[in-house]
C-alpha cells in the first residue's frame, strides 16, 4: 500500500529531521519531530497489522498513536473471547496438555488490564526512573533472540504430533486431520522442509515483535510531546520546557537509535520480508 511506503518515508524524515534539530540545540523542535516520527512509524505499522484502515488515521486516531494499540488489544479481547466459546464445547481440547496452561480464560480479563493500562498512560508524561525503565526494556527488546535445538527436525516433529494429538480431540473429523498429519510428518523430507519454514516463521516473527514492541514503548514515550514543544503551556515556554538539562533531551540520541532500527524493520516488512 502506498500509504504505508508514504508514512515510513516520512517517519524516516521526521528522524534525520530530529537528529539535525537536536545537533543544533533547538531541542523543542527535535522533541516534536521525535513525536511525528514515532506517530507516522506507528500509523504505517498500523496500517501493515489491519488493526486500523487508512479512513481511520484522521478521524479515529489523529496524533493519539496509542489508539493504535488500545485497538490491538481490544482485537486481541474479541479473538481470545471468540476462542473461548468455540472451544467450550470441547472438554478435552480445553484440558489438552500443548493448551492447558494458556489460561485463554483468564486472558480477556487480562487485557483489559493491560488496556486500562494504556489508557492511563495517554497523557502522562513519562521522566525520570520510569523513563529509565523504559529505556532498559528498549534494551532487552533489542537483544532478544532465540536458539533452535540440535536436533531441530525431530523437535519440530515431535511438536507437530502433539498439534496432532490435539487435532484428535474434535470428533471424527479432528481424528482424520490428525492421521493426515502423522503421514505427512512422519516422512523425513517433510520434516526438513518442516525446519526451514519454522524457521524462517520464527525470525519474522521475532522480527515483528521487535518491531511492535519498540514502536508501542517509543509510543508511550513520544505520545504527550505532540503539543508542549510547540506553545507555551502553564505558564512555560518550551524551551523552558525542553532544554539541555530534560530527561528526554538528554536520552533524545538513544531514543532516536531505537526509532531508527524499529523503521528498518518496518520496511523490511512493507516490502515483503
Amino acid at each position: 500500500m502506498k500509504l504505508i511506503t508514504d508514512l515510513i518515508r516520512i517517519s524516516e524524515s521526521d528522524l534525520k529531521s530530529s537528529r539535525l534539530l537536536n545537533d543544533a540545540k533547538l531541542y523543542p523542535q527535535a522533541i516534536f519531530t521525535f513525536q511525528q516520527s514515532t506517530e507516522k512509524a506507528n500509523k504505517a505499522i498500523g496500517l501493515l497489522s489491519g488493526v486500523i484502515t487508512p479512513n481511520q488515521l484522521s478521524s479515529k486516531i489523529g496524533h493519539d498513536q496509542l489508539k493504535i494499540f488500545t485497538k490491538g488489544v481490544r482485537k486481541q479481547i474479541e479473538m481470545v473471547t471468540d476462542l473461548n466459546t468455540t472451544l467450550e464445547p470441547f472438554t478435552e481440547s480445553k484440558e489438552h496438555p500443548i493448551i492447558r496452561d494458556y489460561n485463554f480464560q483468564e486472558m480477556p480479563a487480562q487485557l483489559n488490564v493491560s488496556l486500562a493500562a494504556l489508557e492511563e498512560l495517554k497523557n502522562d508524561e513519562i521522566t525520570g526512573n520510569d523513563l529509565n525503565e523504559l529505556i532498559n526494556s528498549l534494551m532487552e527488546i533489542k537483544e532478544t533472540k532465540f536458539d533452535l535445538p540440535e536436533n531441530v527436525d525431530e523437535f519440530w516433529s515431535e511438536h507437530m504430533l502433539k498439534v496432532g494429538d490435539w487435532m484428535g480431540t474434535f470428533g471424527v473429523e479432528g481424528q482424520r486431520q490428525r492421521l493426515e498429519l502423522e503421514n505427512w510428518i512422519t516422512n523425513k523430507q517433510n520434516q526438513s522442509e518442516l525446519s526451514k519454514i519454522m524457521a524462517k516463521f520464527l525470525t519474522q516473527t521475532l522480527e515483528i515483535n521487535r518491531g511492535v514492541l519498540t514502536l508501542s514503548t517509543l509510543a508511550i514515550i513520544a505520545q504527550p510531546h505532540w503539543n508542549k514543544p510547540r506553545y507555551p503551556i502553564n505558564g512555560k515556554s518550551p524551551f523552558q520546557n525542553y532544554n539541555a538539562n530534560s530527561a528526554i533531551v538528554r536520552r533524545l540520541p538513544q531514543l532516536l537509535n531505537f526509532l531508527e532500527e524499529s523503521l528498518i524493520i518496518l520496511r523490511r516488512l512493507n516490502n515483503g520480508g
